[in-house]
């Protein structure tokens, strides 16, 4: 899936130093939490993660270089665009690897600890990327230096300061009832029940949302398989796009689960790992994103002329 990091565990979304940088949040599969215990790990080792990884080869490819590098007790990121630089410096202390980042280093803080904390979660047996969906989560909230081993906290400043320690396999958040809610959708209503787009993700479920004069397309995924997590979601971005009780009863008795597969019927489309991509969605999907995917073509005035019967 390529698209913006958005970054609702840290809160921000980011686009950094004037590039747009597109983002892994969604391009792995997802580990289970096992030996989750203590590895003695070197701010070398994290260093040379970072440097390698698949996420800060992708920023250089699209032309962001980001290299670490390590003098004593303090590791420092650069992040060069053109003749444009920034430097993040973290500082480890025992186990304590600390950032403490303030005014316009506070975005690009936010992102860089995004990707060194999946490096050293890496170092403890994650895959590459598997713990960007909690890092993107809101239970990362409730993490504390003594329990899960991270500890994020954004004054109201709008600093960002972030404490990891490096020698704790920090637990991937359990997001097997986690869904996208009519709640979470509230900033973004205009788009999704008018022409435009929308777009979120929040635990294992991903949705974008586009189209202009009456016909809007859904796309959907979930990490792995799709369960009543996507079923859940599909009918939140219903209700928001439509506000009416019988639509949303027309889709439930037409379509009553994602088992149904795929099924054309009065105003809806709805296909499982969709073929028929125009290039905008090709440019949204990636075959190895780990994420299984549904389509879905809404006409609205079709939908619409339901209330009216």
């Amino acid at each position: 899936m390529k698209k913006g990091i958005v970054i609702s565990g840290f809160i921000i979304s980011v686009i950094i130093i004037g590039i747009g940088i597109y983002g892994f949040v969604i391009n792995y599969l997802k580990k289970d939490n096992k030996d989750l215990i203590e590895t003695k790990i070197t701010l070398e080792q994290i260093t040379n993660q970072f440097n390698n990884s698949s996420t800060v080869k992708e920023y250089s490819i699209q032309g962001s270089i980001w290299k670490a590098t390590q003098n004593a007790n303090k590791l420092n990121i650069s992040l060069t665009v053109g003749t444009e630089t920034s430097n993040i410096e973290y500082i480890l202390n025992g186990d304590i690897l600390s950032g403490n980042f303030t005014g316009n280093d506070a975005i690009t803080g936010a992102i860089v600890s995004l990707v060194l904390t999946d490096c050293i979660g890496q170092l403890h047996g994650y895959s590459d990327g598997a713990l960007f969906n909690t890092l993107n989560s809101e239970q990362i909230k409730n993490y504390t230096l003594e329990k899960e081993g991270l500890k994020v906290e954004q004054p109201s400043d709008g600093n960002f300061q972030i404490k990891i320690n490096i020698n704790k396999k920090i637990p991937l958040a359990d997001f097997s009832n986690v869904y996208i809610t009519v709640e979470d959708l509230e900033a973004m209503k205009d788009n999704i029940s008018g022409d435009g787009s929308a777009e979120k993700n929040k635990g294992n479920i991903w949705f974008n949302k586009s189209g202009y004069n009456n016909e809007y397309t859904l796309l959907i995924g979930e990490k792995n398989t799709l369960t009543k997590n996507t079923y859940n979601s599909i009918i939140s971005i219903l209700t928001v796009m439509f506000n009416n009780d019988k639509i949303i009863n027309y889709f439930n008795e037409n379509y009553s689960d994602i088992s149904v597969g795929n099924k054309q019927f009065e105003g809806f489309n709805i296909m499982i790992d969709p073929t028929d991509l125009t290039d905008f969605e090709e440019n949204l999907l990636e075959p190895s994103s780990g994420y299984k995917f549904m389509k879905i073509i809404i006409d609205v005035n079709a939908v619409n002329s339901i209330v009216n019967r």
